[in-house]
């Protein structure tokens, strides 16, 4: 089906990606340090590992709800995307596969790490979109900044749960304002994740949005 089809080819194309920032010289099997019986060359590849696993897993929930998104609105072709909070650029290669008609791809992370990391993946991808994709270091708190252009996909993705309420509310109404297609929120599953996505419905539907997904209809 389709969905599964785009799930599975994000996660193989990160996985492709591994190699990329394996690389390394035959300096790295000197070992002169070991903590608990490993080398600092385990433990980077241990934490490398983890931080891996966890972009993978972001990829896969955003790829699947950017799926649910077209599958409610197959229609929606959009050509210009804000990622807010894109960490190394999970939401960028979703959206390139999910909606090949976006040219203009941009991606806004507080981390400069996240940043470098991103740029790097970004260009060994075969995604026109995604490699030209341009990074912006911000920190995100409250509204966007005054001459933000509007977008026809705007994503926040893992990033509210992580912010105050008032915060919240207004970086969410200020991506609203922004948004000229479709506002697309992924949280984690959780208990203390949930009431975060509900609050920002609330207030989007207050503001005259329509839901699209998980839910097809726009009541309490």
């Amino acid at each position: 089906g389709g969905r599964g089809t785009r799930t599975d080819t994000a996660a193989r194309r990160w996985r492709e990606r591994i190699g990329i920032v394996l690389q390394g010289t035959g300096e790295c099997a000197k070992v002169d340090w070991t903590f608990l019986g490993l080398s600092i060359a385990e433990w980077s590849l241990g934490w490398f590992c983890a931080l891996f696993c966890y972009a993978l897993w972001l990829a896969l929930t955003i790829a699947g709800a950017m799926a649910a998104t077209s599958q409610r609105a197959p229609a929606f072709a959009p050509t210009t995307m804000l990622d807010l909070g894109s960490g190394p650029g999970t939401a960028l290669w979703a959206a390139a596969e999910q909606w090949p008609s976006i040219s203009t791809m941009h991606a806004w992370e507080r981390e400069s790490a996240f940043i470098e990391l991103g740029r790097k993946l970004a260009a060994s991808s075969s995604l026109p979109a995604v490699r030209q994709a341009q990074w912006r270091q911000i920190t995100l708190g409250s509204a966007l900044p005054q001459h933000t252009p509007r977008y026809d996909l705007i994503v926040i993705g893992h990033v509210l749960n992580e912010m105050d309420e008032r915060t919240r509310t207004r970086l969410v109404r200020s991506a609203w304002e922004r948004c000229a297609g479709v506002l697309l929120i992924v949280e984690p599953g959780t208990s203390a994740a949930f009431p975060v996505v509900r609050a920002a419905r609330d207030l989007l539907l207050a503001e005259g949005a329509r839901t699209l997904a998980p839910c097809a209809h726009d009541e309490p």
